[in-house]
Order: structure tokens, then sequence, then C-alpha cells
């Protein structure tokens, strides 16, 4: 298994990872979603669990995780 599919499925309780990630990196959802080219409504919308992030750009949340605000670059 190659290490992006590792990071590619979208795991219940992504909306609580999101918003720990963002408090943790002092990140408004503005600025989470600046990082990922995205608007602040589809932030707020991953982290009340109405909607999911896409497999790409939950392996870049998932890098960030891991190697902080370099994970977005």
């Amino acid at each position: 298994m190659s290490q992006s599919s590792l990071y590619s499925t979208v795991p219940q309780g992504y909306a609580s990872r999101i918003k720990e990630l963002r408090r943790r990196l002092g990140l408004t959802q503005a600025r989470l979603a600046d990082a990922l080219g995205i608007s602040y409504v589809t932030v707020n919308r991953w982290e009340m669990g109405h909607t999911q992030p896409s497999p790409r750009l939950w392996a870049r949340i998932t890098l960030a995780e891991v190697h902080g605000l370099k994970g977005f670059a």
C-alpha cells in the first residue's frame, strides 16, 4: 500500500481532528481555508460534520497533523 493511500480515506471523527489541528496550529477557519485553497464555509461544514473533505484534501490535512504548517506547502 502506498503512503498516499494510507492518508486518503477520511475516517470517522474527521470533524474533531480538523478542528483540533486548526486550534493547535493557531489558525482561524478562514486561514485554514486559505492554506487549503478552499472557502472558510467549507471548513466550517467539515468541523460541523455536514460534509467531509475529499481524499486529496484529507491527505494534506493528515500531513499537517504530522508536519504542522509545512504540511500545507
